[in-house]
């Protein structure tokens, strides 16, 4: 679903979709609840002793009397059409009426925190993606308030055991706290409690918001001196789904439930690298049909899978939008294609593909090899195409990019090592950086990271910190060769929620074990 600037109007919209009709009349139906066609109980559930829900696992809108099934779908499903109608209220004539969106966070916290811990009860994992149309947000301000919004939610949509983790860790209100059913009684040996169902961020600039997210926990108040207090911990990993393995996963994923086709990792490689993300990847490898004799996936299937995306999640990090709609075209394209037909296939101007800041990245990328560019001489059109098999070549020798993990270079007869790769791109392409690469492109940084016989692995970092203009043709490449994490740096960070035991405690519990 689309992220809101209006946080009150983005957990409403997260709450409709996890209680929507369809997810009443095709998963949380009375008699799965139930576990019975009548829908009058709740031993569908793991945990079906409604006081413990209640009061343990704060499961609200479940009621004494008509603990049942039916009961609480018809409950929840009025508290979400009360929670819809709170927002004819949100906007006044001078703009978003705080008092009311902060009601109406309020309440859809809690509503979403019920629908989770139900999906848990019934054994179903959650997953929550939150789309930024626009890009995610740049202002600081904003930014803290969605990691606000999200740590709120991953505690409340948290637990203990059977009790609610929001409830003994962080929930301030006193009234609130003496409803619990007692304190949760923590194994000190294992003090992890589960954040349940996962987030997905998807959008342009999302993989900024990393560091900014990983201090999520400074935005929830540790209740440590209140009633039915219980020190345990909730732990949980911010991480760049759009990294080569997240991709790999999410295509193995995708190709068990499709006959005949299996996972390869040339096609995985090419498929990360061209996509704007894990999503766009997974839309490409959805498009793709099944097979009757089982094969792995080939560059040709990966070709057809982009070309059903839209330009606009072809190579955005390139930076420009003639590159991603040129892309766009020859993965359409069937054949060899001249300057004019391409421009007129990908909508722009022809002139545009000669300008100065597009070309370097054409340079770039047929220095990768994933561009041919045929000159075929004097008078005659250079005539354009990828490094991916059209549908006739399939099983006739079909090209593959240069430099893809598993190809050989043909200095050392050795597979790339990624600053081999970016020294040769750059040396071939420095042209279109108006600099010479020997010795104005970089310098001595140039010499610190390339010099030394292959197949030595040098730090390409001190390079693109001095020249970011080359940085997505690194990354891009890192990915094709399946080398990221020679990039440096870790694609994920911890973030944890809640206290450890006191060590003496544990030490103690283990003693007496």
């Amino acid at each position: 679903m689309d992220y809101s600037s209006s946080i009150a109007l983005t957990a409403v919209r997260l709450c409709s979709a996890l209680l929507s009709d369809k997810a009443f009349s095709q998963v949380l139906t009375p008699e799965r609840l139930a576990g019975h066609p009548d829908g009058m109980s709740l031993d569908g559930l793991v945990v079906s002793n409604p006081y413990v829900l209640r009061d343990a696992a704060c499961l609200g809108w479940l009621r004494d009397v008509d603990a049942t099934g039916s009961g609480l779908c018809n409950r929840l499903e009025q508290a979400r059409r009360d929670l819809l109608a709170m927002t004819d209220d949100l906007h006044d004539e001078d703009g978003v009426d705080g008092a009311v969106a902060s009601e109406l966070l309020r309440m859809a916290h809690g509503l979403m925190g019920v629908a989770l811990r139900l999906y848990d009860l019934l054994e179903i994992d959650v997953v929550r993606e939150l789309q930024f149309p626009n890009g995610a947000p740049v202002d600081e301000s904003d930014r803290c308030d969605l990691r606000t919004f999200l740590a709120v939610a991953s505690s409340v949509g948290s637990r203990y055991g059977a009790y609610s983790g929001y409830r003994v860790l962080h929930e301030s209100r006193p009234e609130k706290r003496e409803q619990l059913l007692s304190e949760p009684n923590v194994d000190p040996m294992d003090p992890e409690g589960t954040l349940l169902g996962s987030w997905v961020l998807t959008g342009e600039g999302v993989a900024d918001l990393e560091e900014t997210l990983s201090y999520s926990s400074a935005d929830l108040e540790l209740q440590d001196d209140s009633e039915n207090f219980a020190p345990f911990v909730l732990t949980g990993s911010v991480v760049d789904g759009n990294c080569r393995r997240a991709v790999a996963e999410a295509v193995t994923r995708i190709l068990s439930f499709k006959d005949g086709l299996r996972p390869e990792r040339q096609a995985i490689s090419v498929l990360a690298g061209l996509s704007s993300d894990i999503v766009a990847a997974a839309d490409a490898v959805a498009a793709l049909g099944g097979e009757d004799e089982p094969r792995e996936m080939d560059l040709q299937d990966v070709q057809y899978g982009l070309s059903q995306l839209s330009w606009r999640r072809i190579l955005p990090e390139m930076g420009e939008t003639v590159v991603s709609k040129v892309v766009a075209a020859l993965l359409d394209a069937q054949e060899r294609v001249s300057k004019a037909e391409l421009a007129d296939l990908a909508g722009c101007a022809a002139k545009s593909l000669s300008e100065p800041p597009n070309e370097r990245r054409f340079a770039e990328l047929e220095s990768a090899g994933l561009l041919d560019r045929d000159d075929q001489g004097c008078g005659k059109a250079t005539m354009w195409r990828l490094s991916l098999p059209f549908r006739t070549e399939r099983h006739d020798g079909e090209p593959l990019p240069r430099m893809l993990v598993g190809q050989k270079t043909t200095a050392t007869g050795g597979e790339w090592h990624l600053s081999n790769a970016v020294s040769e791109v750059l040396l071939t392409s420095a042209d279109e950086y108006g600099v010479e690469y020997g010795f104005e492109f970089g310098g001595a940084v140039a010499r610190a990271a390339f010099w030394g016989p292959p197949p030595i692995e040098r730090d390409i970092g001190p390079l693109t910190r001095q020249y970011p203009p080359v940085e997505p043709v690194v990354s891009l490449l890192a990915v094709l060769l399946d080398q990221e994490g020679r990039l440096g740096g870790d694609d994920s960070s911890s973030v944890e929620f809640g206290v450890y035991p006191d060590p003496a405690q544990a030490t103690l519990s283990a003693a007496v074990g």
